[in-house]
């Protein structure tokens, strides 16, 4: 079995954002396998965002991910890619935390999210919002977390959803739920 060839890049949009495209070709010469390593905290992204374009005179092109080729295993991981307890993602979480806090934290992850009438939604957190309030006038102005924006998976709807609708919310995305479980 002939070892797996990379993908050669061809291109980069390099954008405002934190985001970049990146844009890798090679030729297709029947039945051989490309490889594209890529961090385990970043493959959710790409993994979203990955296309393909097989030649005119293909009938079936399959993309496998999350797997690894153990028959030829080398010492040079791919960055990122094993967590440890001290390169742990850094939530925001614990004694007088709040659910705001801990969102604050995910800003960019894939969600699904549960409000009090009983919706749920997967979604991207793309915001969260603060609030100044004072009570009364003569107590102090108080800061607190009031409102999400979202990007809703099924309709590219961006849209803001206040926290005290806010029932529950899942994490959809594993390297985060992993890092979650291994920080507590």
């Amino acid at each position: 079995m002939q070892s797996p060839k990379q993908l050669s890049l061809k291109s980069v949009t390099l954008y405002t954002s934190p985001l970049a495209f990146f844009q890798r070709e090679a030729e297709a010469d029947g039945g051989n396998d490309y490889t594209l390593e890529i961090p385990m905290k970043e493959q959710d992204l790409v993994v979203d965002t990955l296309s393909l374009t097989p030649p005119p005179d293909t009938t079936s092109v399959s993309i496998n991910f999350d797997s690894k080729d153990t028959s030829n295993l080398t010492s040079n991981p791919v960055p990122g890619d094993t967590p440890s307890d001290t390169n742990l993602f850094p939530f925001h979480f614990g004694v007088l935390k709040s659910q705001g806090d801990i969102l604050s934290s995910l800003i960019g992850s894939r969600l699904e999210l549960t409000t009090t009438d009983g919706a749920i939604t997967e979604c991207l957190l793309m915001s969260i919002e603060k609030k100044k309030e004072q009570l009364r006038h003569d107590s102090p102005v108080i800061e607190f977390y009031s409102q999400i924006s979202i990007l809703n998976s099924a309709t590219c709807t961006v849209s803001s959803i206040p926290l005290s609708s806010l029932k529950s919310f899942r994490i959809i995305d594993q390297y985060l739920q992993e890092q979650l479980m291994a920080s507590s």
